[in-house]
């Protein structure tokens, strides 16, 4: 992997075929960053930091789990989703969505993937952040949402958030089971 000469870590890396521009490009873009990152000059350690002493247990991990509740709506909502009729891909998916846990460009520059504000606006509209419910709303894309619903032969009512179309899909088949072919 590498070693130190000097004071100062030469990296020697062995890949198994050579390496694309691409890849050679984010490899530079890597190394930069890691050589810019200070080093403290101790050995590191694992901190559990759910736990004063900072070693990690199973008890301080469950009540953090535990701790944390969504609102009962959205408690609710998730229940409705998870006992559905849909493939479990789309379940998982709609769980993502619903707890705002898929890359939008908002969830991208909140990770730190994108530097600038900027580039957290939506790739159709160019005029708002690009998050989960900007994806039901964007004028761009809320016409191809009625026009789903219209072929499906259903009338959607306006939608102002994720959540708002996840209740009014699951509440069509209440009691029913679609299968679309």
């Amino acid at each position: 992997m590498g070693s130190r000469e000097h004071g100062q870590w030469l990296w020697e890396f062995r890949w198994k075929s050579e390496l694309s521009m691409a890849e050679f490009d984010l490899l530079q873009d890597l190394l930069h960053v890691v050589t810019q990152s200070p080093l403290l000059g101790m050995e590191d350690s694992w901190v559990w930091t759910l736990d004063p002493t900072g070693s990690y247990l199973v008890k301080s991990a469950y009540l953090a789990i535990t701790s944390v509740e969504a609102a009962p709506a959205q408690n609710s909502l998730l229940t409705r989703v998870w006992k559905s009729w849909a493939p479990s891909k789309v379940i998982v998916f709609s769980w993502q969505l619903l707890q705002d846990r898929v890359s939008t460009r908002q969830n991208l520059l909140r990770r730190r993937v994108f530097r600038e504000a900027s580039l957290s606006l939506c790739a159709l509209c160019g005029d708002f952040v690009e998050s989960v419910d900007h994806l039901i709303t964007c004028d761009c894309i809320s016409k191809f949402w009625y026009n789903i619903a219209r072929w499906l032969g259903f009338e959607l009512v306006s939608l102002n958030s994720i959540s708002s179309l996840f209740e009014w899909f699951l509440g069509l088949g209440v009691g029913r089971k679609y299968r679309l072919d």
